[in-house]
């Protein structure tokens, strides 16, 4: 017996009561039995039509608490972010459990969230991160195009904790050393910086012959730092600070200064990767472990 659409259950129901049509005749026609299309009839004299249609694969969905609804949309607006992190972050701080399914019905009713209907599945990439802190330090320059000047910003790759940031108006080897110096006397010296193929970073090759070596090369070098060069043309291998400049354009116009987003950023910002704890939390955490085992 195959499966009636909703169209052919409103059929039956609508011969039967015609009375044109025995239901024998009425049951055979759509490859049924007497009894189904009685049961249906019945149905539809207690529910209307809503009775004939499919219904809905799984469970039904639960009505969400107003007061659950208020503290999602006050979370967001204190802190934007997803349902799974905010899962985590709602838990942490009220001792809450929410369902990051039911977080994320109310942000898309809310319009925090938008449906992806082109959902695809997540590329295999290999990801990668220093066991300690001061290992590797990532560093890059990004154009500002509201404030009409450059930001660099150097990120630690074991706990995303920013050590050294800077606005100039021009992306500089000299610049970027400024603020290398001054994120080495607060925060010590790594032990590698990562840096893309930019200029102000790096002498590019012609014809396989090393054009020189930069400033901030030589800098590197003179303090003891390794320096890493990303590959040609792949911006993943310096990742963690593309995502940080990301998050900055996104949401720094909620901060009076770009001192006070850094500061949250990297006291108050949990991380999913770092088991929704904050940057500074992991950083001096190791940091204060790798004194100890030098003492």
């Amino acid at each position: 017996m195959g499966k009636l659409n909703f169209k052919k259950r409103r059929w039956i129901v609508r011969e039967i009561k015609k009375g044109e049509l025995f239901v024998t005749t009425i049951a055979k026609v759509q490859k049924v039995s007497r009894q189904y299309c009685y049961e249906l009839l019945d149905k539809h004299e207690h529910f209307g039509d809503d009775a004939l249609r499919d219904k809905q694969a799984g469970r039904p969905k639960k009505l969400i608490p107003e007061e659950i609804k208020d503290l999602v949309t006050m979370t967001y607006q204190e802190r934007p972010m997803g349902a799974v992190m905010m899962e985590k972050y709602i838990e942490k701080r009220h001792d809450i459990h929410i369902p990051h399914n039911q977080i994320h019905d109310v942000l898309l009713k809310l319009g925090y969230s938008k449906p992806d209907p082109k959902k695809r599945r997540q590329r295999k990439y290999c990801r990668y991160e220093r066991k300690h802190s001061n290992s590797l330090w990532h560093v890059d320059w990004k154009w500002l195009e509201d404030e009409q000047c450059w930001i660099i910003a150097y990120i630690d790759d074991h706990s995303r904790f920013i050590t050294g940031w800077g606005k100039f108006k021009e992306a500089t080897g000299e610049n970027a050393l400024i603020v290398l110096c001054v994120a080495i006397m607060r925060y010590g010296t790594p032990r590698a910086i990562l840096t893309d193929r930019g200029t102000q970073f790096y002498c590019s090759e012609k014809k396989g012959k090393k054009q020189g070596i930069t400033e901030f090369q030589k800098e590197l070098m003179g303090i003891g730092i390794k320096h890493i060069v990303g590959r040609v043309q792949h911006p993943q291998t310096n990742g963690k600070i593309e995502r940080w400049f990301g998050t900055y354009i996104k949401e720094s116009y909620r901060f009076s200064s770009t001192e006070r987003f850094v500061e949250d950023y990297n006291y108050y910002r949990p991380h999913m990767s770092l088991n929704y704890n904050a940057p500074a939390e992991v950083y001096f955490t190791d940091f204060m472990k790798m004194l100890t085992l030098k003492q």
